[in-house]
Order: C-alpha cells, then sequence, then structure tokens
C-alpha cells in the first residue's frame, strides 16, 4: 500500500482511542499525536470531540504538561471550570514553568467555583500523592476564589529587554521608568475598593506586543493601559494619551504610532496561529472592534479632563494612532505617554522618586474618576 503520513492515517481513528493495523504490525496512536489532534479539534470548536482524544492521551501520558494544559482549555471553553481548574493544576504541578496554566487559573479565580457534584467513593481506587495533593489544593481553591467585583485593570509598561524605548540626555531609559510608575500605580489602584491592577511584565524583560494584548483577553480586563514616555520636537511637552485608531488624528501622532510600532523589529517569538471560532469572525467580531476603539476614545478623552499631573508635567492632548499594541484586545485600550524624554525639564523630575509616586497617584486618581 502506498505510504500515507502517521498523522493522517491517525487522523479520527485517534479521536476513538483505535488502532490502525498495517501489513508490519499494529500502529497505535501516541500521546503526542492524540494531544495534536485534541488541540485541532478545540480550535474548531469541537470541544467534546477534543476532551475525547485528550483524555486518551493523559491515559497514555500522565506526566504530559501540554495534555492537561489542553484539558483545561477545553474544560473551560465547555463550561466546566472546576475541571477546568483541576487540569491546569496538574499542569502547573507536572512543569511549573507552564505560564499559561498559570494564567488561567488566575483567571478562573476571579469567581468562585461551583460546588463539585456528589460522587460516590470508589473504594478500589488509589489516588496517586500527585492527585491528592491536586485535590487538596482544588479544594482551598474553591474555597478562596476571588469575590467576581473586582474589576482588573491591565497596566502595560512599554518596552523592557534589548528594548530600552527612548533614552534621556541623562541616560534614564524609558523601559525603566515605565517599569517603575506601571509598579507604583498598581498599588495605588490595589488599594483602591472595587479595583485590581495586574502587569504585562514585572522585571526588564521583552515581551512582544501580541504577548500583552493576549493577556487582556485571557484575563477579561476591563481597560488596557500601555505606559510610555515620547521624544520629540524641542517644545513639546505633557502627558499625553491616545486611543487606537486605523487613521491618526495628526502628524505628531502619528510619528508617535511609528516610534512605538518600531518594537517590532526586537520581537522574535511570532504569535501562535489559531483557528477563531465564527462567533468573532465576520460582522460580530468587527462590531466588538469598533466598539472597542470608540469607548477607548471616550476614556482617553475623559481621562485628559481628570487628569492632573505634577508640574512640570501638564496635562496634554487625546489623540488617535494606529498604534500596534492597543490594536487587537476585546475591551477598551489606551496608551499614556508620561511626559517626553527630549524635554530635559521634565527628564529631571521623571526621575525623582517622589515624582514618579505623585505622578502614579494622579493617574490612579483619574482612572478611578472616569471608571466611576
Amino acid at each position: 500500500m502506498k505510504y500515507v503520513a502517521r498523522r493522517q492515517m491517525l487522523k479520527g481513528l485517534g479521536l476513538a482511542g483505535l488502532t490502525l493495523a498495517l501489513p508490519g504490525g499494529v500502529l497505535a496512536a501516541t500521546s503526542q499525536e492524540l494531544a495534536s489532534e485534541g488541540l485541532a479539534r478545540l480550535q474548531e470548536g469541537k470541544t467534546a470531540q477534543a476532551l475525547t482524544a485528550l483524555k486518551e492521551a493523559a491515559k497514555l501520558d500522565p506526566a504530559n504538561a501540554w495534555v492537561f494544559n489542553l484539558l483545561g482549555r477545553t474544560y473551560h471553553l465547555s463550561g466546566q471550570p472546576r475541571l477546568a481548574v483541576e487540569n491546569f493544576r496538574l499542569a502547573l504541578r507536572i512543569d511549573p514553568a507552564d505560564g499559561y496554566s498559570r494564567m488561567m487559573l488566575d483567571v478562573l479565580a476571579q469567581h468562585p467555583l461551583p460546588p463539585a457534584p456528589a460522587e460516590k467513593p470508589i473504594k478500589s481506587k488509589r489516588l496517586s500523592p500527585l492527585e491528592e495533593q491536586a485535590r487538596d489544593e482544588l479544594s482551598a481553591f474553591a474555597k478562596t476564589g476571588k469575590a467576581a467585583s473586582k474589576r482588573l485593570l491591565l497596566i502595560d509598561p512599554g518596552h523592557g529587554g534589548a528594548d530600552k524605548g527612548v533614552t534621556g540626555t541623562t541616560g534614564l531609559a524609558e523601559k525603566d521608568l515605565t517599569l517603575e510608575v506601571a509598579s507604583l500605580l498598581a498599588s495605588e489602584l490595589n488599594a483602591a475598593s472595587g479595583f485590581r491592577a495586574m502587569l504585562t511584565r514585572q522585571a526588564d524583560y521583552a515581551v512582544p506586543l501580541w504577548a500583552r494584548k493576549a493577556q487582556a483577553d485571557l484575563f477579561g480586563a476591563e481597560l488596557m493601559i500601555s505606559l510610555h514616555c515620547g521624544a520629540s520636537l524641542p517644545g513639546y511637552a505633557g502627558v499625553e494619551i491616545y486611543s487606537h485608531s486605523g487613521t491618526a488624528s495628526d502628524p505628531e501622532a502619528n510619528a508617535v504610532a511609528e516610534l512605538e510600532n518600531g518594537v517590532l523589529r526586537f520581537e522574535r517569538v511570532q504569535p501562535p496561529v489559531l483557528t477563531e471560532p465564527a462567533s468573532q469572525r465576520g460582522l460580530l467580531g468587527a462590531w466588538r472592534a469598533r466598539s472597542g476603539e470608540r469607548r477607548g476614545k471616550e476614556l482617553a478623552d475623559a481621562l485628559v479632563i481628570q487628569l492632573s499631573p505634577p508640574a512640570p508635567l501638564a496635562p496634554g492632548h487625546a489623540r488617535q494612532a494606529p498604534l500596534g499594541v492597543l490594536d487587537g484586545p476585546r475591551c477598551p485600550c489606551m496608551l499614556i505617554e508620561l511626559g517626553f524624554l527630549s524635554n530635559a525639564q521634565e527628564e529631571k523630575a521623571l526621575k525623582g522618586k517622589d515624582f514618579q509616586a505623585a505622578l502614579a497617584s494622579s493617574l490612579a486618581q483619574g482612572l478611578t474618576r472616569i471608571l466611576g
């Protein structure tokens, strides 16, 4: 018989855990092949078929963190948060570096888990130490789920790693300043009732633009705020607030977009190619994008009015530009230029720790006012 690729022969058969008989013997689906088939079905929105393949993969290889990661995603999409948490926990126990499972556990922690269904004890089955630890963690997790009333704001400290961003004449790097102010802003917002803030990065390392945007959807953020510092012609000063638009509102906004989008040259990791469900495409997807842009502009316009930054910074303008970091998330987004490092007076002020704290406090107050 003609040679047929192994993966193609197992497509479909692997979903039922079957084997394929060949003249040379029996060819069985491996855990990795079943996991790949499960991922394919998951991307097509066929969660029942994905679960069939992934459960079989877990039986074949109970130490494969990727399989349990995919099981967690599938259970989450099929509306079974308790089982999703259980599998994400198992994935993390096998591979503590599984960042996706850690992120999804944080997402699911924003809502208390539903009560576990009553089950008859199976005396003949003895849990492994790993299963016992996961069961105990799941029980504690269900009791301490974070309140759903907390409104999540995602704060993105611009640049990082090899990408320093703008550097002032005294050596102040944009990537360091944005991280400092973002950390202070997160503390201010977390201290305010009803809000919870998270950062897209917490140290000096590179995060691709697509990963920053993806976190907004993964965490279910209400608003994403990307912090930056400008560099422009002499005379420009103050805080500038941008929302996303396919067309820049003015030449200065277009120049800012070209500068900020230039970080793409530092990115070595490309975004995963995912098949979106039909509900995310077409008219509904376009409507969501327009709605997010409209809301982002409304919030940017409102923040300019409410913001009272410390001197010598002054409220600037609300502008629109085709900024890559703001293009894509379902939630409204804004980019805030925390002054201009090309302005000697502003750079000197921005280096001060007390000034950074005052700036973060003014931003937190402005954001809490416009969000109500």
